[in-house]
């Protein structure tokens, strides 16, 4: 390669890494304030203010709110989605506990992209997708303990599946009124509810 082609493609370089940064400052201002204030209430305006770049920069990269809202959403789910699978892979032994350890772990440190995909914000085929996301790797979870007979029929899977998908999306809600406890003690707490159950006395009273 010669210094002129050599130089172009320094440039080029530059050029896209300087484009993929501004995209992900846009992404991660539009994501605070889809989580402090919502999809409805929230202007492109303020995004590209809280960014530090102009309006006009927004359109270069998404056609509008709808579509960097969708964006955060597909992108932060296939990520963390990812990094669980990752997580999952990796364990010898108690992968259905890693799995709910994993999603915990991630939820709380990733607060705002789950405020704004739990709650769709508005957009209601948001918070299904990220529903279903969840949901989907619990059934694939629970195919693989009955493959290798660590269940049987003692529950339909799907509805097994949507019971656990709903308390961890109940336990991950919490987090958005309360800081405490941290993801460790919470998971934890988590664990030890699905293995004891809830008391039977309880339903004696």
């Amino acid at each position: 390669m010669n210094t002129d082609s050599f130089s172009a493609q320094q440039r080029h370089n530059r050029g896209s890494n300087r484009r993929a940064h501004m995209r992900e400052t846009l992404l991660q201002s539009a994501k605070s304030m889809f989580a402090e204030r919502g999809y409805h209430d929230t202007s492109i305006a303020e995004i590209t203010t809280r960014a530090d770049m102009g309006v006009g920069t927004f359109y270069l990269y998404f056609k509008d709110k709808e579509e960097i809202f969708e964006t955060i959403i597909v992108e932060g789910i296939e990520h963390i989605k990812t990094l669980v699978q990752e997580e999952v892979a990796s364990a010898p032994e108690h992968k259905f506990e890693t799995f709910f350890r994993s999603i915990l772990k991630f939820a709380y440190s990733d607060r705002e992209l789950f405020r704004i995909a739990l709650t769709g914000e508005g957009q209601k085929q948001i918070a299904v997708r990220a529903y279903g996301s969840v949901n989907d790797g619990i059934i694939e979870l629970l195919n693989d303990a009955v493959e290798r007979g660590y269940l049987g029929n003692e529950y339909p899977l799907e509805l097994l599946a949507h019971f656990l998908t709903g308390m961890l999306n109940q336990t991950v809600i919490y987090w958005f009124m309360f800081d405490e406890p941290k993801s460790d003690a919470m998971a934890d707490y988590f664990i030890a509810f699905l293995k004891n159950g809830v008391p039977s006395a309880l339903f004696d009273v």
